[in-house]
């Protein structure tokens, strides 16, 4: 029996409400070889891409990231999506989730905190393949 479908939050939705943040415009996206749309949860963004970081005002009204000891927000996503590349290229052939770590320098004196993330490729809104990141505490 196929009951009907009483509510439905998309990707596009969640996109919209910040729950999801996009990726896949990132030059890091590209330069890394990621050819679908890519996401990553906003908690796991605050815990690796914006650790520690400060988002001040810039001239064309938006917003920089300002990260200490000399990080930057372009830098530690490419250290997100590389990590993201190595445990995609070990994974085993038809595996649609990987597991894996990135180590945060969220004060900037090189010590790091360990975060554990999760990478799944599924259908999008519409069926079309989409890579979503998240913690190993989110689904």
């Amino acid at each position: 029996m196929n009951d009907p479908i009483v509510y439905r939050y998309t990707r596009a939705q969640a996109i919209a409400d910040g729950v999801l943040i996009d990726l896949s415009e990132a030059d890091a996206v590209r330069e890394i070889g990621l050819r679908v749309p890519v996401a990553i949860t906003a908690h796991a963004y605050a815990e690796t891409i914006s650790a520690g970081g400060q988002w001040l005002p810039n001239r064309q009204g938006c917003e920089d990231l300002l990260l200490p000891g000399g990080q930057s927000h372009d830098g530690r996503l490419w250290d997100v999506l590389s990590l993201l590349r190595h445990a995609m290229r070990h994974a085993a052939p038809g595996e649609d989730t990987v597991w894996f770590s990135v180590l945060v320098d969220v004060h900037g004196n090189g010590r790091h905190r360990k975060v554990d993330l999760w990478a799944r490729i599924g259908p999008g809104d519409h069926a079309e393949p989409v890579l979503t990141l998240m913690r190993t505490d989110e689904d």
